[in-house]
């Protein structure tokens, strides 16, 4: 505020000095589609703006508002100036204390970008004059921009001149103006006044002459609008532009089909009016739920039609089994969606679609499988099914607390404010999965029924109310709570200690994503050993597998090596058995004190039975990357981001001095920010690589590249797969959407968020999703992904990989390339192909890569 205070005090000293005229420059309005949009972004130009009408303004006696003075300012008055066209743009200037201000956007016209700027007197509204600047590169535009400027500004540069006078005085050279209000319906018309540009986009008012003239209204995809108008002070003239389109409407039964129109997605139905151009068009199902049935149909300038199509489902035949740890079938219930569909072991027809189901046995917990379905194909899913994890006994000790439930209520406080996509917050829907949590702890003494939601014990049933506000969620789980509590025996679990009050607690919050939970005292405090301490490993990539801790890689020379091996199960730790017990679980149980054993019971194919194998903890140093040459190019395969992994890049690239790169994330988990922005800055010179965005997108970080970088003219082509994960998804994101690298592989995991921990009373602990990271274009890629440029899929298929969430991927995939799976010495198909892509591209250019994958996927 000292700077607006400053302003402030040099406008008042009109007593002492000549006063200033002011000129405000306004945020232009970036209207480019990505990635073009990274490479020509409105801050830059908005600033390349006031820096021409700096020298162009030198000596003239009229001021430049500063970037931070403006937002300042527009900040106390509550406007956004990227919602604020026409009239608003002179309105803002006005309310801000400046004689004059320059707005515009940036668009592209074919394939050139231009930036047209609008100069206005924000006493009269009038238009003093309007340029475009063009260019087909960012240098051109730059260029152009300085001229185009300075041609703007030319009535300025005296002070005491005026091309248009305020309403109602003469103007130089006679003549007296008078304000008039255009507008249109659709607004955002460019408007003439006999032949003269007066306004670029309406609503708007304006100087003009008083009497009769001819006003003309023209908008893209409208028709011409014109009408003599006789103008006097306060004259209004409003004009119905006709549609040059005719709009296309599309509804489906059952609703929330997917749709394509022309061959294109254009989202689930409904579908509103699409506006599209006269002809014939092909309506189409576009879901792998639905058989792709659709119509065609001719539309007329001005039509509006809505087509409707009976949407028929794909289904599938799966034979489910559900079994214990020793291979024996369970009896089980089969839930999609939270719906029973049926039972295991049995035959179930199933949508087509159906990515996952849950299987739920008694006394134990639910198991959820991921499926990968064809219609009219039978398959056969055999489900494991562990024993129910021990629980942490802090959370028996003592009383009950489902009187009061503290943990619940401070909860729900911390989400409240803190949670990052209050889109996501749904009280109905955390409501229910905090009540099915307590369910499934409750050893079958609860039981909960939907529409309407209620709660059921020994007889006796009480129905949820109304919930729609955090209050009214915390207020009814309390009442729902109150009347379990009477109905339970001292034996059930539930009476004792904080377990109602976990269970319902994180039973909310895994409804609002994967990554938000909460720590029991005993799980925390380990964690809490571990970050303050020294621990060792064994050196293995673990992962669920099935419902089984499974060896995934092994780290050369480490403890692991030669003992362990990939596919490999571990079935106990120290006597511990591992079915059950969450992923993390199981890892904090291996690591311990480096030189400290752990005996493992592991089971492998080639054996008879369980082994044991005893391994000595050690610190275990893994290289997060290595390069390589490969077909003439610089393999670089990133495996870890740690806190030196930029370096290691960097020194490999200067070692190497790569006529092309091969940046390869797949498999990747992510690492530290801080050293992902470094890696993808190697090979950028402009552009956003990251926006960390809090609560309900209020506070934002960019962070952009540094033009220097070791690698900015190398071509680059970037490997990922669905395992690589938030920090590595930002490094491939950050290069494809900046146009600077094509993207090979598959669909990415999709994890784009950031967790804090927080402290609560008793040694529990908050784990809360409080912000997401953006891609360039502040695109989200959480519970999504990143689509590859061109997919490479391999021959025979792949398992279906698990991902983050089931949403469409950001971007678009352009091309398919089949590969045969390699034999296991045999080099990496997926880098050899980057390679030729390289080679054949010879270029920087992601457009010419894509050319030349294109083109080697089609002689394959």
């Amino acid at each position: 505020m000292r700077r607006v205070a400053l302003l402030v005090l040099a406008i008042a000293l009109g007593s002492f000095a000549q006063q200033p005229k002011l000129l405000a420059v306004l945020e232009l309005r970036n209207k480019l589609a990505q990635p073009l949009r990274a490479k020509f972004p409105e801050a830059y130009y908005t600033d390349q703006v006031r820096q021409a009408a700096l020298g162009s303004l030198g000596g003239s006696g009229i001021q430049i508002i500063s970037r931070e003075n403006l937002l300042e300012i527009l900040q106390s008055t509550g406007k956004k100036l990227e919602e604020c066209e026409g009239e608003c743009e002179v309105d803002t200037g006005r309310r801000i204390g400046a004689e004059y201000v320059i707005s515009g956007e940036i668009v592209q016209v074919g394939s050139t970008v231009k930036a047209s700027l609008r100069l206005h007197d924000t006493g009269s509204g009038a238009l003093l004059g309007a340029v475009t600047a063009s260019g087909r590169s960012a240098e051109e535009l730059d260029a152009s921009l300085a001229t185009q400027v300075a041609a703007l500004l030319a009535p300025l540069r005296t002070q005491d001149e005026r091309i248009v006078a305020p309403q109602g005085v003469p103007a130089p050279g006679g003549g007296e103006q008078v304000i008039a209000r255009f507008d249109s319906d659709p607004q955002g018309a460019v408007v003439t006044v006999d032949g003269a540009l007066v306004c670029q986009a309406t609503p708007c008012s304006k100087g003009v002459a008083p009497g009769r003239h001819q006003v003309v209204m023209q908008k893209e995809r409208y028709q011409r609008a014109s009408q003599t108008a006789d103008l006097q002070r306060g004259s209004e003239v409003v004009l119905k532009l006709q549609p040059d389109f005719a709009t296309l409407s599309v509804a489906t039964e059952p609703s929330g089909v997917q749709v394509a129109i022309d061959g294109k997605t254009v989202g689930r139905s409904p579908i509103g009016p699409q506006e599209l151009s006269t002809g014939a068009h092909a309506v189409m199902i576009d879901d792998p739920c639905f058989a792709p049935d659709g119509e065609k149909v001719t539309l007329k300038r001005g039509d509006a039609r809505e087509v409707r199509i009976a949407a028929r489902p794909r289904t599938a035949t799966v034979q489910i089994a559900a079994q214990d740890e020793k291979g024996n079938d369970l009896e089980a219930e089969v839930l999609v969606d939270g719906k029973t569909v049926g039972r295991a072991p049995g035959r179930l027809t199933l949508p087509a679609c159906t990515a996952e189901l849950t299987i739920s046995a008694a006394g134990r917990p639910k198991v959820a499988q991921k499926l990968d379905l064809r219609e009219g194909k039978l398959a056969e899913l055999k489900v494991r099914v562990p024993k129910s994890a021990p629980i942490d006994p802090a959370l028996l000790a003592g009383p009950g607390t489902l009187e009061k439930l503290p943990l619940f209520s401070k909860v729900i406080l911390y989400v409240k404010d803190n949670y990052y996509d209050p889109q996501r917050v749904d009280p109905k829907a955390m409501e229910l999965a905090a009540l099915r949590a307590l369910a499934a702890g409750s050893d079958g003494a609860v039981s909960v029924s939907e529409s309407p939601l209620a709660v059921q014990i020994g007889g006796e049933r009480k129905e949820a109310g109304n919930v729609d506000s955090f209050w009214k969620l915390g207020f009814d789980i309390k009442e729902l709570a109150k009347f379990v509590q009477p109905h339970l025996p001292d034996s059930n679990k539930l009476a004792h200690g904080p377990y109602a009050d976990y269970l319902l607690t994180n039973g909310m919050l895994a409804s609002l994503d994967p990554h938000s939970s909460l720590f029991s005292p005993t799980v925390y405090r380990e964690m809490k050993v571990q970050t303050k301490g020294e621990f060792g490993g064994i050196g293995a990539v673990l992962e669920d597998k099935d419902g089984r801790l499974a060896v995934k890689s092994v780290v050369k020379g480490s403890p692991s090596a030669g003992a362990l091996a990939p596919g490999d199960t571990i079935e106990g730790i120290d006597g511990a058995p591992t079915g059950g017990v969450p992923l993390d679980g199981n890892v904090e149980k291996i690591r311990g004190k480096p030189g400290s054993s752990v005996a493992l019971s592991v089971r492998r194919a080639a054996w008879k039975g369980t082994r044991t194998v005893t391994l000595t903890r050690a610190i275990v140093q893994i290289e997060s990357m290595h390069a390589e040459p490969v077909d003439g190019a610089l393999h670089i395969k990133i495996d870890a981001v740690s806190a030196k992994t930029a370096g290691l890049v960097e020194k490999a690239l200067a070692d190497a001095q790569p006529t092309g790169v091969i940046l390869d994330v797949r498999g990747c988990p992510g690492g530290l920010l801080e050293q992902v922005i470094q890696v993808a800055d190697l090979f950028l010179d402009q552009g956003v690589i990251v926006t960390t965005s809090g609560s309900a997108g209020k506070l934002k970080e960019e962070k952009r590249a540094q033009p220097g970088g070791p690698a900015e003219e190398v071509p680059v082509v970037v490997l990922a797969d669905a395992a690589t994960a938030s920090g590595c998804e930002l490094i491939a994101g950050a290069l494809r959407f900046n146009d600077r690298a094509l993207l090979l592989g598959q669909q990415t995991y999709g994890k784009g968020t950031v967790q804090v921990l927080y402290d609560l009373p008793d040694d529990f602990a908050l784990k809360l999703t409080i912000a997401q990271q953006l891609l360039p274009g502040e695109l989200s890629f959480a519970m999504r992904g990143i689509a590859p440029d061109v997919e490479l899929l391999r021959t025979p298929a792949e398992a279906k990989p698990p991902r983050e969430g089931d949403l469409p991927p950001v971007g678009e995939t352009l091309a398919t390339m089949h590969y045969q799976a390699p034999a296991a010495s045999a080099p990496d198909p997926a880098v050899h192909f980057a390679a030729q892509v390289l080679a054949k591209a010879a270029s920087r250019s992601r457009a010419d890569q894509l050319a030349a994958a294109r083109q080697l996927a089609a002689a394959r």
